[in-house]
């Protein structure tokens, strides 16, 4: 009896590209992400327009916009992923994904920026005291506001409207001061 030779083949695979799908997923990823980049000071727009039948957006960016939509709405408190998961009848999981796949980042520093922008007009207004604008922004530690803001800042909160009064009053001033040198009435 002879030995059956087995011949062994072997089989190369190629490696596949992205598929079309992916690839239009992505681009469409990409322009949300500019959009959102652009209208981040105005939170309710961007939700507008990506809910609007004329962006005739996939499930995912539905899913996104009503959650930033959420976010923006519940600044004031804590505003866990677990609570809004639970809210959009989603997992975890799934928001992680969405924010990692439209913005290349995670909810929590999207949620840290929001808050950071709400305190900005906060201070802005001149209204309330620092640990006021803490509490609306649902931070509770008015020392770990302090840190938070500064480092995404570069300035405490204080030294932040300090900031804004000298430039609203600093150029009013300047103004003044200039038109006063210019006018022949000055002897």
């Amino acid at each position: 009896m002879q030995p059956q030779s087995q011949s062994i083949q072997t089989v190369q695979t190629q490696k596949r590209g992205p598929s079309v799908r992916k690839l239009y997923l992505n681009k469409r990823a990409d322009v949300l992400r500019g959009s959102f980049e652009q209208k981040q000071g105005n939170i309710q727009n961007f939700v507008a327009e990506v809910l609007s039948s004329s962006f005739n957006a996939t499930k995912d960016e539905l899913l996104f916009a009503n959650s930033l939509q959420w976010m923006q709405e519940n600044l004031h408190k804590e505003a866990a992923i677990g609570e809004l998961a639970q809210n959009l009848s989603v997992s975890v999981r799934k928001i992680q994904r969405i924010y990692s796949f439209f913005l290349k980042r995670t909810y929590t520093n999207v949620l840290l920026d929001m808050r950071i922008e709400a305190a900005k007009g906060y201070l802005s207004q001149h209204k309330n005291s620092v640990g006021e604008v803490a509490y609306l922004i649902g931070i509770k530690d008015h020392a770990y506001f302090t840190y938070l803001f500064r480092k995404a800042t570069g300035s405490t909160p204080s030294e932040y409207r300090l900031s804004l009064m000298k430039n609203q009053f600093g150029s009013e001033q300047t103004a003044e001061d200039s038109s006063e040198e210019d006018s022949p009435y000055n002897p």
